[in-house]
């Protein structure tokens, strides 16, 4: 093990760096993000996309591919912090929260149920002067 460790010195110095910007990224975006959906997002589904076809095509195509990416982004970094410092659990769920597949809006209000998730979402949006994120019952 200390042979390997020796060995890939370059590795692991950049292991470390991602390490630290997954940390300070996640301590600087996270918070960003959350406090950025609206409250009733997980309530109103038809008026957001009314909005949305309102957009042209191909704009509307770019915004959900990047919209997408940046869900994976940010579900591969939750999984990282998940073992590295950094608010895993939180950053998952904001990356399942911009990806389009069926049944998210069921399963993010199955998530966001737990008290201990919900109640952090809103300690960081009430910091904010944001109000806390509905979820239907």
């Amino acid at each position: 093990m200390l042979e390997f460790l020796q060995d890939n010195d370059a590795l692991l110095w950049w292991l470390g760096i991602g390490s630290v910007l997954t940390f300070v990224g996640s301590i600087i975006l996270v918070p960003i993000l959350i406090v950025g959906i609206p409250a009733d997002y997980l309530l109103e589904a038809d008026q957001r996309r009314a909005r949305r076809k309102e957009l042209h095509p191909v704009l509307r195509m770019v915004g959900i591919v990047m919209k997408n990416a940046l869900g994976l982004v940010l579900i591969v970094a939750g999984l990282a912090m998940l073992a590295l410092p950094g608010q895993g659990l939180i950053t998952l769920l904001l990356g399942l929260g911009l990806l389009n597949f069926p049944g998210k809006r069921r399963l993010l209000r199955k998530i966001l149920g737990n008290k201990r998730i919900h109640g952090a979402i809103n300690r960081m949006r009430e910091k904010r002067g944001k109000p806390p994120l509905q979820v239907e019952a």
